[in-house]
Parts: structure tokens; C-alpha cells; sequence
């Protein structure tokens, strides 16, 4: 899913003095919103885009933390410490409750067991509004469009440690592949350690 739009990024880039037309729309629109993207997901160890996951989870604890919430529906829950996943070990709907971002046990704890517990749901964001979906955040949006900005305007000098000129010279020191700021929109989405 691309967090970010052609618009958007030549929106920012014009407000940020960088009025830019045509000429560079396919680099942006086709390689710099997907690139950037993609990055956003990995450095956040998820995918944004609403799709249908099916994930193993260990046992033990109150709550399942699926690695790509929000949770749209649940399709089924199996407990199997065997992975069989047969229907006889089907979870009844009423036993659970879907918050969102994790699904609770009505009976307060999911059984233990390693990897015991198979989870298929709809989860994710779309980029626009539409009934029975959420909508991918504002700062997901603006983190994407500031990162892709500040890629299209150092697409000449990338790495660039030192720029020299007649009278002394200028230090640019690498961000790494995302901006500080970025990282910052970014840390409440951030689900490294669920991804682990």
C-alpha cells in the first residue's frame, strides 16, 4: 500500500518552496511513494494495507497482539497445540473480543502453548474513507510525504558527506534511510517487538 499520494508530495514540496511540475511525476508516483513505502512497513515490522492475515501466536497471556491492526473482523481462531487445526478446535466467536488491535479471552487467559493458537482477520488501513474501514492515519500520511519529499530533493546528492565550495564547505551528515522526524511519526505504529 502506498502511504502517500502524488499530490500530497507535490503539495508539500510546493508549500515547502519547491514548486515542481510534471516532469518528475512517474519518478515519484512509480519509484520514490512505493520505495518509501515499503520502508515506512519494514521499519515498522507491518503492513499498513487492509488484507487478510493469518498469524501463529503462543499462548499464555490475556490478549492475542496481531502484527497488523487495526482489526477489521475476525474470520476464526483455532487452539491447537497439536497444529492441526481441525474444526474440533475451532474458538467459538463468543469467546473472544475483538479490540482492534487485540483480541481478548473471555475467559481471561489463552491457553499456553507455543505457536498454539492460529489467527485469521481482516486488518490494516485503506487510504480514503469508505464504510467498514479505517483510514490510514494523518501522521502515517505526512510521515510518508516528508520522507518522499526529502528523497526527491536529494536524489542528486545521496550519501553526500561533504559539499566544497570556493569560499569553505558544507557538512551534511547521513540520516539513515529514514528521517529522525519520520521515525517520530512513526513510533506509536511501530510493532517490532509483536513482529518478533
Amino acid at each position: 500500500m502506498n502511504l502517500t499520494t502524488l499530490a500530497e508530495v507535490k503539495e508539500y514540496l510546493r508549500t515547502a518552496g519547491t514548486p515542481i511540475g510534471s516532469d518528475f511525476d512517474s519518478l515519484i508516483e512509480n519509484s520514490l511513494i512505493p520505495a518509501v513505502s515499503q520502508l515506512i512497513e519494514k521499519h515498522c515490522s507491518r503492513s499498513f494495507g487492509e488484507a487478510t492475515f493469518t498469524e501463529y501466536h503462543d499462548g499464555g497471556g490475556d490478549f492475542i497482539h496481531v502484527k497488523n491492526p487495526p482489526i477489521i473482523s475476525v474470520t476464526s481462531i483455532y487452539q491447537d497445540e497439536d497444529w492441526e487445526w481441525s474444526s474440533s478446535y475451532l474458538v467459538s466467536s463468543s469467546s473472544y473480543i475483538n479490540f482492534l488491535v487485540n483480541i481478548g479471552s473471555k475467559s481471561g487467559i489463552w491457553p499456553y502453548a507455543i505457536r498454539s493458537i492460529k489467527v485469521t482477520y481482516i486488518g490494516g488501513y485503506v487510504y480514503t474513507a469508505s464504510a467498514g474501514h479505517v483510514v490510514l492515519p494523518d501522521d502515517i500520511k505526512y510521515a510518508a510525504t516528508l520522507q518522499v519529499a526529502y528523497s526527491f530533493k536529494r536524489r542528486k546528492d545521496i550519501g553526500l558527506q561533504t559539499i566544497s565550495f570556493p569560499d569553505g564547505s558544507i557538512q551534511k551528515f547521513d540520516t539513515g534511510p529514514l528521517l529522525a522526524e519520520v521515525k517520530g511519526y512513526l513510533a506509536s505504529y511501530d510493532l517490532t517487538e509483536i513482529a518478533s
